[in-house]
């Protein structure tokens, strides 16, 4: 889970702060900034950043309502932080200005928060209710458990006497121990002789890193022109096509087939206990559009590259996203390494020239040198610009290797300015409960 403030540093400057902010705790202040979806820095002096609200622009409020807002929002961090449930507070958001972010929407109930906020970690943390415990094909244990959630009442559109819990998957390696959590979501659970009787919930992602690889992923590809916006992919011929590279809970390829109407996911995945575990228990469901194959990742990803050259295809996926670990929280060195069946099929099609990208999630200790060298040779000259995000509160390090693209994107500092504008366009037409803007713009170069 990690720490709860940045663990990285923007390459986009942060906005201007008042210097009129009240003393709050680190805690407190850090959830008042996700509440208001800045881009602030981190809080290290114990003072809330807020940006001041323009009386033109509320209106008619004026300053009082402003100020009534800005206690409004430290009210609410500070009940998320005790652990207030949402239908004990009154509270006040936010909307995105074009010249900055202005406190509105005062006790609005039709903006809803993030089902899967950071607030609410606590819920999972806690010890909760075994529901599977199984030995895997290829070494180690996984384990799946229920947790409570203070917001179990059936969320808006789903069947009356629907409650919502946790869910928690873990692998447990065959020698040793670890404290990772593979994935959680957060299910709802449908009255009697309802199908399905468990289904997760696509917007709601409580792990840090699935927010980041979602946003950064999204964002990228609508950067590098793929039909990701309503718009682009009502004027292309082909959907967008992602591949989805370990299954785990299912949390972020239900966000790419259920957020994108345009979107086709295929999911593989080694373990057949682990699809097991997330269609039974992590809510996990498939649809013609979110399909599951059971057998190696990177054989699957080398015969799909081979396959659409053979038809004269531009590719066969728009992105590759590699979310796979062993029990031990390793990544496959065939999906990473120099000559490994991955780099071979980037080198033999696997993502389109138009634009593409593979993103591989991998822990925070390890050396992203040697994958990233893989990728770019593998792409060699179709590579476009490659970097690594470890956004705040996260765990885990992403490696992002795009392929083609505009060339007008030749830097950074070009590429995090596109993202942020392009992400701010993804969440509008995802309807993202989280700040993707922010989460897509923490670069940093490979080495």
């Amino acid at each position: 889970i990690g720490s709860p403030l940045p663990s990285s540093t923007s390459l986009l400057p942060p906005p201007r702060r008042s210097p009129m902010a009240p003393l709050v705790t680190a805690e407190v202040g850090a959830l008042c900034c996700r509440l208001l979806r800045t881009r602030a820095a981190p809080v290290t002096e114990g003072r809330l950043p807020m940006r001041p609200g323009r009386c033109g622009r509320l209106g008619g409020r004026g300053a009082a309502q402003v100020r009534l807002a800005r206690r409004s929002i430290f009210a609410r961090a500070a009940a998320e932080v005790g652990g207030i449930s949402r239908s004990q507070q009154a509270f006040s958001t936010c909307v995105q200005r074009k010249e900055g972010w202005t406190s509105a929407s005062l006790f609005d109930p039709d903006i809803p928060l993030d089902p899967g906020r950071r607030a609410l970690q606590y819920e999972y943390l806690a010890p909760g209710r075994t529901l599977l415990d199984l030995p895997l094909e290829f070494g180690g244990s996984l384990q799946v458990t229920s947790h409570t959630s203070d917001e179990n009442e059936a969320p808006p559109g789903t069947p009356e006497g629907t409650t919502q819990e946790w869910r928690v998957l873990r692998f447990t390696p065959a020698e040793g121990s670890t404290n990772l959590m593979q994935s959680v979501t957060k299910v709802c659970l449908g009255p009697l002789h309802h199908s399905p009787a468990v289904w997760l919930r696509s917007e709601a992602l409580p792990l840090d890193y699935t927010k980041i690889v979602v946003s950064i992923v999204l964002a990228g590809l609508s950067a590098l022109g793929a039909p990701v916006l309503p718009e682009v992919a009502s004027k292309s011929s082909e959907p967008l096509r992602i591949l989805c590279i370990g299954l785990g809970g299912g949390s972020m390829p239900s966000f790419f087939a259920q957020r994108l109407a345009n979107c086709e996911v295929d999911v593989v995945e080694l373990e057949k206990q682990v699809v097991h575990a997330a269609t039974k228990c992590m809510g996990f469901v498939p649809s013609p559009r979110l399909r599951v194959h059971v057998e190696d990742g990177a054989s699957f990803a080398l015969r799909a590259a081979k396959r659409a050259t053979e038809e004269g295809r531009d590719g066969a996926y728009d992105a590759v996203v590699v979310d796979a670990y062993n029990a031990a929280g390793d990544v496959p060195g065939a999906l990473w390494s120099e000559g490994s069946e991955m780099a071979e099929a980037l080198s033999s099609g696997l993502l389109r020239r138009r634009g593409g990208l593979v993103a591989t999630n991998f822990l925070p200790f390890i050396d992203l040198g040697p994958p990233s060298r893989a990728y770019r040779e593998a792409l060699a000259q179709h590579a476009g610009l490659g970097f690594s995000v470890q956004g705040e509160g996260s765990g885990n390090r992403l490696l992002v290797q795009t392929c083609g693209g505009p060339p007008a994107l030749a830097s950074l500092q070009d590429l995090a300015e596109r993202l942020r504008e392009e992400a701010s366009k993804v969440a509008d037409a995802t309807a993202c409960p989280f700040d993707m803007p922010r989460l897509a713009t923490w670069l940093e170069p490979l080495p």
